[in-house]
């Protein structure tokens, strides 16, 4: 969630760490936009926040069962 929310800050999109279900997983990022926001604003947002994950997804090495 930290490289998520640094990796959207660095492509200008401000988004806030949630813990998880349990509660403290940390699985989880808010957005927050304004209530003015128009649908191509909420698109670029979701498309910024969609390339932070990718590009930290691709950073971690691959999990071997």
């Amino acid at each position: 969630t930290e490289k998520v929310t640094a990796r959207a800050l660095e492509l200008g999109l401000i988004v806030y760490p949630a813990a998880g279900c349990g509660g403290s997983d940390g699985d989880a990022v808010m957005l927050g936009p304004p209530f003015v926001i128009t649908e191509n604003e909420m698109n670029e947002a979701v498309d910024l926040l969609r390339r932070a994950i990718d590009e930290v997804c691709r950073e971690r090495p691959a999990r071997i069962p």
